[in-house]
């Protein structure tokens, strides 16, 4: 009859060897596909709060600026934009942590596809322009009162 003491030896052998063959899987399949990324746009389409009328729906775009690659995991930082439909503009510059293959193959969630490089930019410059002159959200706040 074996030991405790040499069962857990067998596993931590065991988990050692699933971490290993988890991390080279990650290094041979997914880190290549994080590298193609890196200057590529997403976007999620018809976003909402609460999906009451379909004319308040947004677009979310995410354009993916660098990818930094370690053994068996990765990080990828994004820049974000989008203006809702009340005119609130976001743009903002996220980490997204990508550990082996959990999160394969849509590394950001359900509703994430590639766009063209010229629609994010429309909607960025679209974001941009909305900080410097908010007309959407001041249309908003006087149709409100």
């Amino acid at each position: 009859m074996r030991t405790q003491k040499e069962i857990e030896r067998d596993l931590m052998a065991l988990r050692q060897e699933e971490n290993d063959l988890n991390a080279r899987t990650f290094n041979e399949t997914i880190a290549p596909y994080l590298r193609r990324i890196v200057g590529k746009t997403f976007a999620y389409r018809s976003n909402c709060y609460s999906c009451a009328k379909p004319d308040e729906r947004w677009d979310v775009f995410r354009r993916i600026l660098s990818a930094e690659i370690h053994d068996g995991c990765a990080y990828l930082v994004a820049l974000e934009c989008s203006t809702d439909f009340r005119g609130k503009v976001q743009i903002v510059l996220d980490s997204h942590y990508v550990f082996r293959n959990n999160q394969m193959p849509n590394v950001f969630g359900d509703g994430w596809t590639p766009c063209r490089v010229v629609e994010f930019k429309k909607a960025y410059v679209k974001c941009l322009r909305e900080i410097a002159t908010p007309n959407l959200i001041c249309r908003k706040l006087w149709d409100d009162v």
